[in-house]
């Protein structure tokens, strides 16, 4: 079914997590390091679930990192249960807060409902004042009038279409 990664420090967490999740027919990818996750892959996961409280690199500085380069859902899991914390959260880009202790039930329907939104049909074309890149299509256009470009081209440009703002 779906990919999931998740990334908690405690172990019997991340196994409850595999087992729970994969009654659903998810495959969970578990780390208990979360510094190992900016150097991942992040494109093969459809969801991420994330610990805050972690030694090494924190959940909230983990989701600032790669954020940037994940546009799946990321859900907290978390036994920081201050409104602070949750919007802190929401903050940086997470998409749900779930406080511990959890029930399974619970949890598998918010995994469910999350990844049922990332299956709708999205938008395939970027579009910045004239320039429209239709991703499908992988072509670009200026104006309406296409412009032909190599492989490498477009894909620098759906590259920095895809990260506005960034120093690349």
């Amino acid at each position: 079914m779906s990919k999931i990664l998740a990334v908690d420090d405690e172990r019997a967490i991340l196994d409850a997590l595999a087992r729970v999740l994969g009654r659903d027919g998810h495959e969970v990818v578990k780390t208990a390091d979360p510094t190992t996750v900016p150097g991942m892959d992040l494109s093969r996961f459809d969801l991420v679930l994330c610990d805050v409280m972690m030694p090494g690199l924190d959940g909230f500085e983990l989701v600032r990192q790669i954020r940037p380069d994940f546009d799946g859902p990321i859900v907290f899991l978390t036994a920081r249960v201050a409104e602070e914390d949750a919007v802190a959260g929401y903050g940086l880009g997470a998409d749900d807060y779930v406080r511990k202790p959890f029930g399974a039930a619970e949890l598998r329907a918010k995994v469910a409902a999350h990844l049922r939104r990332e299956r709708r049909p999205r938008s395939h074309a970027l579009s910045f004042g004239e320039v429209r890149i239709d991703l499908g299509a992988r072509d670009l256009a200026v104006g309406g009038e296409a412009v032909p470009l190599t492989p490498t081209e477009y894909a620098i440009c759906e590259y920095l279409a895809r990260h506005p703002g960034q120093v690349m």
